[in-house]
This record gives C-alpha cells, structure tokens and sequence, in this order.
C-alpha cells in the first residue's frame, strides 16, 4: 500500500509515515521504493511491528511540562537542513523529490548520491585505464575513417573507366565493380585482425 493508505490504517498523518520512512523507523524489510515509478510500497503486517516498536507514542499533546501549550512541531515532510544548507553536499533545490513533490528520505538521497560517486569514479577509472577515449578524440578518429572510405571508393570510376568501357556485357560490368570496390575497402583493413 501507498504511505497514505498505510497512514490512513494507522490513523496517522501522511507526513509521519514519511518522516517514519525518512529516519529509518519503517525500514526496508517493511517498505519498497520503486525507483522507475517513485514511489513507497509498504506492507502493512511488516510495517505495522516496526512502527509499534520503533514509535514512541506521544503523551499530553498540546502541552508542555508548565501546563503551557506547546508549539506545533514542523511538518514531518519538511526538510531541515544541516548548517550550510546542504544535506550530504546536495543544495535543497538539487534534492530529489517523490511524485507528491516531497523531498525524498535522507537515507534514500544518501543511496542515490553514494551510487553517482561510485558511477564517477569507475569513469575516472576507465578513463586511467584507457578503455575509455574522449568523446572529441573518437569524432577525430571516426572522420579520418570516414574520409579514407570515401576516397577509397571515389577512387575506383577513375581505375575502370577503360576497362568498363570495352565492356558490353552488364554481369562482367557488376562483377569487375564489385571486385574492385571489394579489393578498395579490404585495402583498409588492418592486415592482423587483432588490431
């Protein structure tokens, strides 16, 4: 079920099933993210034990130890930042966010974010290995290829004009046309098929 089912069977806020799912309370042995879909899967009988034993019920709500009231408390769903205004090095505007438009549970931006460094640096390793080429290099490399194809085959009228001229037979034309075009890309093939 979606949080706000799940909230809805625990006669709660939507907020505080996110902010459960967002501190780890309801954990991944209760709750699925699906990350093509963005959305939480939660399952209610698993959930359920977890919010029970992970969930201080609140006692006198509304007022403080002086008899006083007490202030509302933020919204679950806010996100309070650390000081610097970043959470693990992303700025709020970059935070990734659910359908709803709420700002995903910090343990799943900590995931998200672990995975792209880990992305970057097998980049950086491929690249120090050389099994990766840049981008421009290999436009470099594709047009040099690009042009010996095409001269090797612009080349070919200029070396049988005689030839298919005294020919009047359309199977002999075909076949010393195809030859030579055959013999003019074979040409640029490396003689040792390894390299």
């Amino acid at each position: 079920m979606s949080p706000a089912q799940y909230a809805s069977h625990l006669g709660v806020s939507r907020q505080a099933v996110m902010a459960a799912l967002a501190t780890g309370r309801l954990s991944g042995a209760s709750c699925d993210f699906d990350t093509e879909r963005k959305r939480w899967t939660i399952d209610a009988a698993r959930a359920d034990a977890e919010w029970h034993a992970n969930t201080r019920q609140r006692q006198n709500i509304g007022v403080n130890a002086n008899g006083g009231a007490n202030a509302p408390p933020p919204p679950a769903n806010d996100l309070v930042l650390p000081p610097g205004g970043t959470l693990l090095g992303i700025g709020i505007e970059d935070i990734p966010r659910d359908e709803d438009g709420n700002p995903l549970p910090p343990m799943m931006v900590a995931s998200i974010k672990t995975a792209v460094e880990a992305r970057i640096k097998q980049l950086e390793l491929d690249k120090l290995r050389r099994s990766l080429v840049p981008a421009d290099e290999a436009a470099k490399t594709l047009a040099n290829v690009g042009r010996l194809v095409r001269d090797a085959v612009l080349s070919v009228p200029a070396r049988l004009a005689h030839q298919l001229a005294a020919q009047t037979d359309p199977v002999q034309v075909e076949i010393m046309l195809e030859r030579a075009l055959t013999d003019a890309l074979l040409a640029l093939c490396p003689k040792d098929p390894a390299t």
